[in-house]
């Protein structure tokens, strides 16, 4: 009996406490196939992150946040405790040198169009694995 491999939406989280910002990204992520829930501080997107689970893909988290935990502080503990899941950092204030991001992360500056978060996005994500077209056999 062949199995059905089940292929859920991923999901995305988008840390910044400008919430305009946030639904504008969130906006835009649902737009190129995400599902997509926003966090006011790092806090709030480590919560939703653990909520999500294994689902989880992406993280899009500006730098300057309230509360103890910056935007990079965020991208690096996310980056150790779910390697799994693209980081890409966004600020309109501080551009961060590629040592103070984690590895495979990428930065964006604000303000950014749809097009270009949509593109660092694709750029960013690793290559979906191939679709199972063998009708289960």
């Amino acid at each position: 009996m062949a199995s059905q491999l089940k292929i859920e939406q991923p999901w995305a989280v988008v840390a910044d406490d400008n919430p305009l910002i946030a639904v504008q990204a969130c906006d835009i992520l649902q737009d190129v196939g995400f599902k997509a829930i926003s966090a006011a501080d790092a806090e709030a997107a480590l919560g939703r992150l653990t909520a999500i689970g294994p689902v989880a893909r992406l993280l899009v988290t500006d730098i300057d946040m309230p509360g103890p935990i910056d935007g990079l502080t965020l991208a690096r503990t996310v980056a150790a405790r779910w390697p799994h899941i693209t980081i890409l950092i966004i600020s309109g204030k501080i551009e961060p040198q590629a040592s103070e991001m984690p590895r495979r992360a990428m930065f964006l500056r604000k303000p950014f169009s749809a097009a270009m978060l949509a593109f660092r996005v694709a750029r960013a994500m690793p290559p979906a694995p191939p679709a199972n077209t063998d009708g289960g056999a």
